[in-house]
């Protein structure tokens, strides 16, 4: 299911969405939808990388990790 957001964007980001929506062949709002999906990840990424991640893609690191015989126990950072 899908959200419909209402957001304020300046005029000149606005062209911008605009001109690179017909450039790739897409909607604006599927533009503005890919935009906003790619920048909010980029936000959390950097306050939170682990966040970031789905369940799957943190079991894989976490077996990446194990599989190069990194230790995985838990430490109390003192």
């Amino acid at each position: 299911m899908t959200k419909r957001l209402n957001v304020r964007i300046s005029e000149e980001t606005a062209e911008k969405v605009r001109l690179w929506a017909v450039r790739f062949g897409i909607s604006q709002s599927q533009l503005g939808g890919m935009a906003l999906q790619s920048g909010l990840d980029t936000i959390i990424r950097a306050i939170d990388p682990v966040e970031s991640l789905t369940p799957a893609q943190l079991e894989r690191v976490i077996q990446a990790a194990a599989r190069a015989g990194v230790d995985l126990k838990e430490t109390s950072g003192g």
